[in-house]
């Protein structure tokens, strides 16, 4: 497997995140996705980024995972409940 990611703007910096998630089925083409999460986060909550079953605007992934961001102030803080048999 090759990867790689660059940044095409000698001038503007660029932050990535890069997931690698076990897929749930075999096979099938590469799939790419962008969002611009500090545009898509809600202040002081989680936001919904990619989905194994999509809703609300996020990406659909093929795996059992939502990935979720959050934002928050200074000060603040946030506590996630998994659903049961979740982690």
């Amino acid at each position: 497997m090759f990867h790689s990611e660059f940044n095409p703007s000698a001038t503007k910096p660029v932050h990535v995140l890069r997931i690698w998630l076990k897929s749930k089925m075999g096979g099938g083409e590469p799939r790419y996705a962008e969002k611009a999460m500090w545009q898509a986060a809600k202040a002081n909550d989680l936001t919904l980024l990619f989905a194994g079953k999509p809703r609300d605007g996020d990406v659909g992934i093929r795996a059992d995972a939502d990935i979720y961001f959050g934002k928050l102030d200074a000060g603040k803080q946030l506590t996630h409940r998994s659903a049961p048999g979740r982690a």
